[in-house]
């Protein structure tokens, strides 16, 4: 009984842990490292929250070009983001599916700077 019993309890130890502050400044820290190094850009986050039951709201979100990729040899910021609030459901995503109630952009500002060939978005 007990063999079937710990992976049960590890899992969910697993995800209440996601839900307590420190884990998601941890995790916040990882991921934000990973896509900056990943995507060959400056990406940084001031806060990832992650609600009951699957709510995420990210805080402060900057991507920049780093300087030494542009022409004018200073940083070029790509995107500014104040908040961005996703609501997901739950049960599709049992079935592999994702199905979002709500996506909520604030303050957001975009520069696509030399990324698409012959367009500039601002």
């Amino acid at each position: 009984m007990w063999v079937i019993l710990t992976p049960i309890a590890l899992f969910i130890v697993l995800m209440v842990l996601l839900y307590v502050p420190p884990v998601q400044n941890y995790l916040r820290r990882t991921a934000t490292s990973m896509a900056s190094e990943s995507l060959g850009m400056d990406l940084s986050v001031d806060r990832i929250d992650l609600r009951f039951p699957l709510d995420l709201l990210v805080r402060g979100v900057t991507v920049a070009l780093p300087a030494d990729s542009t022409a004018t040899g200073l940083p070029d910021t790509l995107l500014t983001l104040r908040s961005l609030d996703v609501r997901v459901q739950l049960l599709p995503l049992t079935r592999g599916e994702v199905e979002l109630d709500e996506v909520s952009l604030k303050d957001a500002t975009l520069n696509s700077a030399n990324l698409i060939d012959g367009m500039l978005i601002r």
